[in-house]
């Protein structure tokens, strides 16, 4: 019974630690995600100033969020 006691404790400290890396990933995730929504506001804005309209405007837009998308990939590395 006490190997049993020890062994659930064991298990127990485990998730616990398990779980506090979860949350840090989870808000480091989050503050990622909204530091790229920053960017992608702020090039949508830089984007409409330089734009006539939305034929203008939507093509620009595009390429700079797939130049992003590259920029992101060659950093990050293949999947």
């Amino acid at each position: 019974l006490a190997s049993l006691d020890a062994l659930v404790r064991e298990r127990t400290a485990e998730l616990e630690k398990a779980t506090t890396a979860l949350a840090v990933q989870t808000r480091e995730t989050l503050h990622r995600s909204s530091n790229l929504l920053s960017v992608v506001q702020a090039l949508a804005s830089q984007t409409a100033l330089g734009s006539a309209g939305l034929e203008d405007f939507l093509p620009a837009f595009t390429g700079r969020i797939k130049a992003l998308a590259v920029a992101m990939r060659s950093v990050t590395g293949p999947d």
